[in-house]
């Protein structure tokens, strides 16, 4: 707007050139109004051309906010997420940690109930043994300690069919 009201004030007031002439020759200068006319039409669309770059620029200008706008909001929804992310990163390793411990605790009693079990398996071979070894004395024992037979005769039965025999 400035632009155009210079612009008018200069299509208002004799041009430069003019101005700087002798007054003998403005009045043949004055007498040229294509010249002037040129000058002007000249002016008008420098002006005008200004004007749509003027526009130009605002309409560029406001797209440039916009897309800023835009950039920073989208800034915004990307720190967010990346925060969502670490935490939910953070949150997971916090579990990952609770579940190594848990497995490792439940890794020490799995091997020491093995341990305990092993160790009861090995006292029982051990009874085992012993009650073997018992026995097996105890067998000897009752075997001396049985009375034995004062003949060495045949059994019973086999003199029964002797006699069914004859």
């Amino acid at each position: 707007q400035q632009l155009q009201l210079y612009v008018e004030g200069i299509s208002a007031a004799p041009p430069p050139a003019a101005a700087a002439l002798p007054s003998s020759q403005q009045s043949a200068s004055q007498g040229e109004p294509p010249t002037d006319r040129r000058l002007e039409v000249s002016l008008q669309k420098a002006v005008e051309k200004a004007l749509e770059e003027a526009d130009s620029d605002k309409q560029l200008m406001a797209h440039l906010r916009q897309t800023l706008d835009d950039a920073l909001a989208q800034e915004g929804e990307l720190r967010r997420s990346i925060d969502k992310w670490r935490n939910d990163c953070d949150d997971l390793a916090e579990q990952n940690e609770k579940l190594q411990r848990r497995q490792n605790r439940l890794e020490q009693t799995h091997r020491e109930e093995l341990q305990r079990r092993e160790s009861a398996m090995d006292a029982l071979k051990m009874e085992v043994k012993e009650l073997r070894r018992a026995m097996l004395e105890q067998s000897k024992e009752q075997a001396f300690k049985r009375p034995r037979p004062a003949s060495p005769g045949p059994p019973d039965d086999v003199g029964e069919r002797t006699q069914a025999e004859t």
